[in-house]
């Protein structure tokens, strides 16, 4: 069958999936609101103007007559700030995220509250590893799309390397996702087209597919790392890792 059998990954996932849904939707719900947040002071105002003047005013003409009023820099001001706090929270929320895949792949609890917690002694690493790697993926794309998906795909696991292993260093991060994709290229490429075909069964389904559709490609992932980590075991102190538990 190989290390990464499509099907095995799957049942895996489903597996997973059927016993942590309800946190993982809990933890998507909040990232859902965190992204959503920035854009709600621009809803509530235009909403103001659109009830005010009966319902006939157009996006364009709120544009226009906030701009004109002065109301729109004020506003824009605030929304750029609540942006830059969103961020923060949302990357943060994001490393609990990876964090929780991660204890349902190695079959420990999966607790909000206690990735919450332990979250704060990756976040700054992890940020600044999500950073080079999305810096890597959009030169590779600006060169070609070719080296962007190769970049993407041998890269893919930095980040949540370095969400659960903290104690590395940048280039140890990226070394090892290096290391345990090699000869993996063209079936990690195949399991992403899968992976992209579920999420459009999902959307098809429409709500509740939607969301187990996201829930089981990322519990997917986190379970082919674990696969190609436990093939090439990375040199931790894994005490040193999990934290509190």
């Amino acid at each position: 069958k190989g290390l990464l059998n499509t099907g095995d990954i799957i049942n895996k996932g489903w597996e997973l999936t059927k016993k942590h849904f309800p946190v993982f939707l809990l933890m998507g719900i909040l990232m859902f609101f965190i992204s959503e947040l920035p854009g709600i002071p621009f809803s509530q105002a235009y909403m103001e103007r659109f009830l005010a003047y009966g319902g006939i005013v157009s996006q364009e003409q709120w544009l226009e007559l906030m701009v004109t009023s002065g109301e729109y820099w004020s506003l824009f001001k605030w929304v750029c700030l609540l942006s830059f706090l969103c961020f923060f929270i949302y990357r943060y929320l994001e490393v609990v995220y990876c964090r929780m895949l991660y204890a349902a792949t190695e079959d420990m609890k999966v607790k909000i509250s206690v990735e919450l917690k332990n979250a704060r002694h990756s976040f700054w690493f992890y940020l600044g590893v999500f950073i080079v790697y999305i810096i890597l993926l959009y030169l590779g794309i600006i060169c070609c799309i070719i080296p962007g998906i190769f970049i993407g795909i041998r890269f893919m696991f930095a980040p949540y390397i370095a969400a659960n292993h903290p104690n590395l260093t940048f280039s140890e991060v990226f070394l090892h996702s290096w290391q345990i994709t090699k000869g993996h290229f063209w079936k990690l490429f195949w399991i992403e087209i899968v992976s992209l075909g579920i999420l459009l069964i999902g959307f098809i389904c429409c709500c509740v597919g939607v969301l187990v559709s996201i829930v089981l490609v990322h519990l997917m992932h986190a379970y082919v790392y674990k696969l190609l980590s436990d093939a090439h075991p990375i040199l931790l102190n894994t005490d040193t890792e999990i934290f509190e538990q």
